[in-house]
């Protein structure tokens, strides 16, 4: 499945795909917040972990471990904690905590798709916000290639849902 478009502004990319399933279905797994976590292809590891005081209905925090490429050579462990919020039409992610201050942030968006009676087009909205200088490259290219996966995963997640729903 490739992307409608992909855009780069300064740190800020957005992707925007079709999907041929209807804007609810694709939410229930947004909004599933184990679920779309464990899309990532860099994840080994999701954990609930304890939400802090002043958590808001619909966010939620776990304890990610992704095995990633240091410096895209270097095989190695890190654990962050993701913070997911779910909004009305998709859901808001964040990675903190993760080893040398790296931190990222997306919103996921769903829209009914004008163009294909009953589908979604699902917008991504990815910021790398904090991370040293010499390793943005690596974890840019590392995310890039992530998220174009986790998309795949999401569209084959759908089918497997769209399926059971038939049974």
């Amino acid at each position: 499945m490739a992307p409608i478009t992909s855009t780069t502004h300064g740190n800020l990319t957005n992707t925007t795909s079709r999907l041929p399933h209807p804007p609810a279905r694709v939410l229930s797994i947004l909004h599933n917040h184990a679920r779309l976590l464990a899309l990532n292809p860099l994840a080994t590891k999701v954990v609930r972990a304890a939400d802090p005081a002043g958590t808001a209905a619909g966010e939620a925090v776990f304890t990610v471990t992704e095995h990633v490429l240091l410096l895209g050579c270097v095989p190695t462990t890190t654990t962050h904690r993701a913070t997911l919020s779910n909004q009305k039409n998709g859901v808001w992610v964040s990675f903190t905590h993760a080893t040398m201050g790296v931190e990222t942030s997306s919103v996921w968006m769903v829209e009914a798709d004008r163009e294909t009676r009953g589908g979604a087009v699902v917008t991504e909205s990815f910021e790398l916000v904090r991370a040293p200088w010499w390793v943005r490259r690596f974890v840019r290219r590392a995310v890039k290639e992530a998220r174009k996966t986790t998309m795949e995963r999401l569209a084959m997640a759908l089918e497997e849902d769209a399926l059971a729903e038939k049974k």
